[in-house]
C-alpha cells in the first residue's frame, strides 16, 4: 500500500500537453541511464530546444565490477519526427556529454557524442528517451577505450 502513495501523489497532478514540456515545465526528474551511470536523473531545459540533463548513481560490469558514478549531458533538441493528437510527439536530438566513474582508489572519465530520441506524452507530464552514446573512456581503470553503448532514460516534469 505505501509503494501505491508516491503513484497516486503523481496521477493526481495536472495533466500538461507534450509541447509544454522544455517551455513552462522545464525540470524533470526520474531514473536513467547512460553507459557511464545508472540511477537518478534529472533534466533542465534552459531553452524550449535545449536542455542539461544528469544522472547520479552507480556503474555496474555485469555484476563484476561496481562504483559510484555521475555523468553530465548537454542536448540540442533538433525537431520532431511525428506528433500523434492526443497521444504525443516522438522527437531527437543531439550534443555531448562527460562522466566520471570512482572504483575505490581509481578512477574512470570519459567524454561522449549523444544522439537522443524521445517522446512526449500529451496528456501526462513524462518523457521517455533511448539513445546511443560512442564514448572514449580514460582513466585508472580497466574500461580505457572507445566503447559505443546506449542509455535512456523516464523523467516525470513539472
Amino acid at each position: 500500500m505505501n509503494r501505491l502513495i508516491p503513484l497516486a501523489l503523481l496521477m493526481s497532478l495536472p495533466a500538461i500537453a507534450a509541447d509544454e514540456i522544455g517551455k513552462t515545465h522545464k525540470i524533470g526528474i526520474g531514473l536513467g541511464g547512460t553507459n557511464m551511470a545508472q540511477g537518478f536523473t534529472g533534466k533542465l531545459y534552459l531553452s524550449p530546444t535545449t536542455a542539461v540533463q544528469g544522472v547520479l548513481g552507480q556503474y555496474g560490469m555485469y555484476g563484476t565490477t561496481s562504483g559510484t558514478s555521475m555523468s553530465v549531458d548537454f542536448l540540442q533538441e533538433i525537431g520532431s519526427l511525428a506528433e500523434v493528437d492526443d497521444t504525443g510527439r516522438l522527437f531527437w536530438g543531439v550534443g555531448a556529454g562527460a562522466g566520471l566513474i570512482l572504483f575505490g582508489n581509481s578512477q574512470t572519465m570519459g567524454i561522449s557524442g549523444v544522439v537522443e530520441l524521445g517522446w512526449h506524452f500529451e496528456q501526462f507530464p513524462l518523457e521517455i528517451t533511448t539513445d546511443w552514446r560512442p564514448t572514449l573512456y580514460f582513466g585508472d581503470a580497466y574500461l580505457t577505450g572507445m566503447y559505443y553503448r546506449g542509455g535512456g532514460a523516464i523523467r516525470y516534469f513539472f
